[in-house]
């Protein structure tokens, strides 16, 4: 795992956004440019062919760290991605977090994405949301 200092940049714009390599993209609003601390976590944090991670971590000191996953359509492999994270991770993520997954679709009521949702609520203390599409959030809707 490589140092967190070398994969992290500190951004206080009015709109902070991270980007995947698929055109996703979450945004999300600033208005009273605070620092956030945008940390690549795939291929960086956690190395590439080192296991699934997330594709960032956005972390803001009033609220907590949010694991973002910006994926096409393949939300349970999402959902495994996020909570591999977790494990790999603990002991520097925060203890206030949540995760989001932006992607194409949402997953449907049943399926693998749900069953790790509520493993990650129960045993990792991770609530996860999965929206579809490029949006503008507001980071604090999250905790």
């Amino acid at each position: 795992m490589a140092e967190l200092d070398s994969c992290t940049s500190t951004v206080n714009g009015s709109l902070v956004v991270v980007k995947g390599e698929n055109g996703k993209k979450a945004t999300f609003t600033n208005a009273e440019r605070k620092q956030y601390q945008r940390v690549r976590i795939d291929g960086c944090v956690i190395e590439n062919g080192s296991g699934k991670a997330v594709d960032w971590l956005l972390r803001q000191s009033d609220h907590g760290d949010l694991l973002i996953e910006l994926k096409g359509k393949n939300t349970d492999e999402a959902a495994k991605q996020i909570y591999a994270t977790l494990e790999s991770i603990s002991t520097i993520i925060d203890e206030r977090r949540s995760a989001l997954v932006v992607s194409n679709r949402v997953p449907k009521a049943s399926g693998t994405a749900q069953a790790l949702q509520m493993k990650m609520i129960k045993n990792k203390k991770c609530k996860v949301r999965f929206l579809s599409g490029n949006r503008t959030f507001n980071f604090a809707d999250f905790f």
